[in-house]
Protein backbone atom coordinates (compact mmCIF):
# COMPACT_ATOMS: atom_id res chain seq x y z
CA UNK A 1 0.00 0.00 0.00
CA UNK A 2 1.00 3.69 -0.94
CA UNK A 3 2.56 4.92 2.11
CA UNK A 4 0.83 8.37 1.75
CA UNK A 5 -2.70 6.79 1.15
CA UNK A 6 -2.25 4.91 4.27
CA UNK A 7 -1.91 7.84 6.39
CA UNK A 8 -4.50 9.46 4.39
CA UNK A 9 -6.72 6.52 5.15
CA UNK A 10 -5.58 6.80 8.99
CA UNK A 11 -6.14 10.62 9.30
CA UNK A 12 -10.08 10.05 8.25
CA UNK A 13 -10.92 7.53 10.38
CA UNK A 14 -11.23 9.87 13.10
CA UNK A 15 -14.22 11.25 11.35
CA UNK A 16 -16.10 8.16 11.44
CA UNK A 17 -18.88 6.82 14.10
CA UNK A 18 -19.55 3.67 14.77
CA UNK A 19 -22.49 1.88 14.56
CA UNK A 20 -23.30 -1.45 15.76
CA UNK A 21 -19.98 -2.53 14.14
CA UNK A 22 -19.77 -0.60 11.26
CA UNK A 23 -18.46 2.69 10.68
CA UNK A 24 -20.59 5.72 9.01
CA UNK A 25 -19.47 8.81 8.06
CA UNK A 26 -19.68 11.66 10.58
CA UNK A 27 -22.03 13.90 9.54
CA UNK A 28 -20.01 16.75 10.86
CA UNK A 29 -17.65 16.19 8.72
CA UNK A 30 -17.70 17.55 4.19
CA UNK A 31 -14.96 16.02 2.56
CA UNK A 32 -14.65 19.51 -0.05
CA UNK A 33 -13.96 18.12 -3.35
CA UNK A 34 -12.19 22.09 -4.52
CA UNK A 35 -10.99 25.02 -2.92
CA UNK A 36 -10.45 28.28 -4.69
CA UNK A 37 -8.20 31.15 -2.58
CA UNK A 38 -9.59 34.38 -3.39
CA UNK A 39 -7.67 37.31 -2.75
CA UNK A 40 -9.69 39.15 -0.18
CA UNK A 41 -8.91 43.01 -1.73
CA UNK A 42 -10.17 41.56 -5.09
CA UNK A 43 -14.20 43.26 -5.33
CA UNK A 44 -14.42 41.79 -8.88
CA UNK A 45 -13.12 38.00 -7.10
CA UNK A 46 -15.43 37.83 -4.65
CA UNK A 47 -18.13 38.56 -6.48
CA UNK A 48 -17.17 35.67 -9.28
CA UNK A 49 -16.60 33.12 -6.30
CA UNK A 50 -20.61 33.00 -6.40
CA UNK A 51 -20.90 31.29 -10.17
CA UNK A 52 -18.28 29.11 -9.37
CA UNK A 53 -18.53 25.05 -8.16
CA UNK A 54 -15.79 24.88 -6.03
CA UNK A 55 -17.36 23.80 -2.76
CA UNK A 56 -14.80 26.05 -0.37
CA UNK A 57 -13.97 29.63 -0.81
CA UNK A 58 -10.93 30.75 0.64
CA UNK A 59 -10.78 34.60 0.94
CA UNK A 60 -7.04 35.54 1.37
CA UNK A 61 -5.91 38.47 3.49
CA UNK A 62 -2.40 36.97 3.89
CA UNK A 63 -0.36 36.37 0.39
CA UNK A 64 -2.49 37.40 -2.17
CA UNK A 65 -2.94 40.83 -0.36
CA UNK A 66 -0.63 43.55 -0.77
CA UNK A 67 0.32 45.12 2.46
CA UNK A 68 -1.04 48.67 1.22
CA UNK A 69 -4.34 46.51 0.32
CA UNK A 70 -4.60 44.62 3.37
CA UNK A 71 -7.08 47.21 4.88
CA UNK A 72 -9.28 47.33 1.93
CA UNK A 73 -9.18 43.51 2.13
CA UNK A 74 -10.53 42.95 5.69
CA UNK A 75 -13.30 45.67 4.61
CA UNK A 76 -14.51 43.83 1.49
CA UNK A 77 -14.67 40.96 3.14
CA UNK A 78 -16.40 41.52 6.50
CA UNK A 79 -19.00 43.69 4.48
CA UNK A 80 -19.55 40.20 1.55
CA UNK A 81 -19.44 38.31 5.16
CA UNK A 82 -22.08 40.43 7.15
CA UNK A 83 -24.36 41.60 3.78
CA UNK A 84 -24.41 38.93 1.30
CA UNK A 85 -23.24 35.31 2.92
CA UNK A 86 -26.59 34.05 1.81
CA UNK A 87 -25.68 34.61 -1.92
CA UNK A 88 -22.78 31.99 -1.76
CA UNK A 89 -25.42 29.06 -1.58
CA UNK A 90 -24.44 26.04 -0.03
CA UNK A 91 -20.44 26.81 -0.65
CA UNK A 92 -18.23 27.57 2.57
CA UNK A 93 -16.25 30.80 2.80
CA UNK A 94 -13.24 30.33 5.42
CA UNK A 95 -11.39 33.33 5.48
CA UNK A 96 -7.34 33.55 5.53
CA UNK A 97 -6.07 35.44 8.06
CA UNK A 98 -2.19 36.95 8.53
CA UNK A 99 0.06 35.25 11.37
CA UNK A 100 -1.22 36.86 14.81
CA UNK A 101 2.26 38.10 15.23
CA UNK A 102 2.17 40.42 12.31
CA UNK A 103 0.96 43.62 12.36
CA UNK A 104 -2.18 42.63 10.48
CA UNK A 105 -3.40 39.97 12.30
CA UNK A 106 -5.17 41.25 14.94
CA UNK A 107 -7.07 43.87 13.06
CA UNK A 108 -7.88 40.61 10.88
CA UNK A 109 -9.81 38.76 13.48
CA UNK A 110 -11.44 42.29 14.67
CA UNK A 111 -12.68 42.75 11.06
CA UNK A 112 -14.17 39.14 11.48
CA UNK A 113 -15.36 39.50 14.95
CA UNK A 114 -19.07 40.21 13.88
CA UNK A 115 -19.97 38.09 10.33
CA UNK A 116 -20.49 34.42 9.70
CA UNK A 117 -17.56 33.11 8.00
CA UNK A 118 -17.13 29.31 8.13
CA UNK A 119 -14.02 29.35 9.25
CA UNK A 120 -10.65 31.28 9.75
CA UNK A 121 -7.31 29.33 8.38
CA UNK A 122 -4.25 30.79 10.10
CA UNK A 123 -1.01 30.62 8.42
Amino acid sequence: MDSNLFVETQSIKKYRIESKGHFKMNKDFYPHRSALYMPGSNERALEKAKTLSADLFIFDFEDAVSPENKEKARNLVANVLANKKAEYGQKKVITRVNSIDSEWGRLDLESLKNVKTDGILFP
